[in-house]
């Protein structure tokens, strides 16, 4: 029998909307029916199977907003116990609405207060990050509750410190490049933001279908997925990685290193929490739970490194004061115009501000930047000759 994400893509393949949506969108409607009940041990901390993500693309073009319907159309008809926020809305409004879903169950004679699951799915993730919500604390709450952490505490103006318990939030919006490039600023990403997002980036649609058609096959196919949607609602316990998938697990993250981009280290550092969430979620689609496999864990890999694969194209956007772009210039110029030495390419400093104080967008704050964050990183070295500094391009080891 065909898995869920696999019947998924089966269904969609009469829309134009790339296959990397609706499989990442597959895996958000299976989190949204799992919520906090499933969750697999990393010895400190438990990992949820809940995500946040982000499908990314020319506005119109990719057909973003196709997939995330389709997906929330399924959860909508499997009627799962869950709270739908709306896509804009205050950070205190986001916060009543989610303490309304508090709710009281009997468990081994105790009385047990939990959350129904929260989910949120934004045409545009400008709805719900704009700069008043970010002001507010939306960033924050989103960060703090990424981890379905035991409690959430937060106070509001009208009712004082509330307090929710075991929150668990799945996102699904959609956004544009130049959305990101205006609005997601260096303090959303160093608030770790940016990391906790899956960023799908697709450039063009997958295919052109003037006139889509449900066929009578597909009916049924939906009908299926919404069927097994219903089921994965009882699903509880813990998972647990075979040996096997503990095996691939374990020799991909020891191999996994830093890009020297601030923006894209963010995403590596919580990559492997993603391939988890990935591999729980497609484990379950399969009818495998408990048990993750090599296999699911090895799918669930391919797929966190290929949006890693696509995730300069995100992280170019965000870079709104260019300090990428003059980075690289740098490097380029010392490379062209500087003298070549035994062990890389030598130009002075006066010669470097004046070549690129006429290039667009190279100002002296981020070439300053620039120069200091190579220098940081080793891509470059300065040394004194008499009163003046000399940077010095290294040459890089050959792998």
């Amino acid at each position: 029998m065909a898995s869920f994400l696999e019947d998924h893509l089966t269904f969609n393949q009469n829309n134009e909307s790339p296959d990397y949506f609706h499989i990442w969108s597959g895996v958000w409607a299976i989190a949204c029916q799992l919520g906090k009940r499933v969750w697999l041990s990393q010895g400190y901390q438990d990992v949820f199977p809940n995500n946040y993500i982000c499908l990314v693309g020319p506005s119109a073009l990719v057909r973003k907003s196709a997939a995330k319907n389709v997906a929330f159309g399924l959860l909508e008809d499997a009627d799962p116990p869950m709270i739908v926020l709306p896509q804009k809305c205050t950070t205190e409004f986001f916060i009543n609405r989610m303490l309304t879903g508090v709710r009281a169950e009997e468990v081994d004679g105790r009385l047990r207060t939990f959350t129904v699951p929260a989910v949120v799915c934004a045409d545009e993730l400008s709805s719900l990050i704009s700069q008043a919500t970010k002001m507010s604390g939306i960033a924050e709450l989103l960060n703090t509750c990424y981890t379905c952490p035991r409690v959430y505490d937060s106070g509001t103006m009208l009712r004082g410190e509330e307090t929710i318990p075991d929150p668990c939030i799945n996102l699904l919006a959609c956004t544009t490049t130049t959305w990101l490039k205006k609005n997601m600023g260096k303090d959303i990403l160093e608030e770790g933001f940016f990391g906790r997002f899956i960023w799908i980036f697709q450039s063009t649609r997958a295919r052109k279908i003037p006139r889509p058609v449900v066929t009578p096959e597909l009916v049924k196919i939906r009908q299926t997925l919404v069927g097994r949607l219903v089921r994965y609602q009882s699903i509880s316990g813990e998972m647990f990685l075979t040996e096997q998938a503990g095996v691939v697990y374990d020799n991909w993250y020891n191999s996994l290193e830093t890009s020297r981009n601030a923006i894209i280290d963010a995403f590596i550092g919580r990559i492997h929490e993603h391939a988890l969430k990935t591999a729980m979620c497609i484990s379950v689609g399969c009818g495998e739970f408990p048990n993750i496999t090599d296999h699911h864990m090895g799918v669930a890999i391919d797929l966190v490194m290929v949006v890693l694969k696509y995730l300069p194209e995100v992280a170019d956007s965000l870079d709104e004061d260019g300090e990428t772009n003059v980075r690289i210039l740098v490097v380029e110029t010392i490379r062209k115009q500087g003298r070549r030495m035994e062990n890389g390419y030598e130009y002075g400093h006066s010669d470097l501000v004046k070549y690129l104080w006429r290039k667009p967008g190279c100002t002296t704050p981020l070439l300053k930047d620039a120069l200091a964050y190579l220098e940081q990183t080793g891509l470059i070295k300065s040394r004194r000759d008499k009163k003046k500094t000399i940077w010095v391009l290294l040459d890089q080891p050959k792998e």
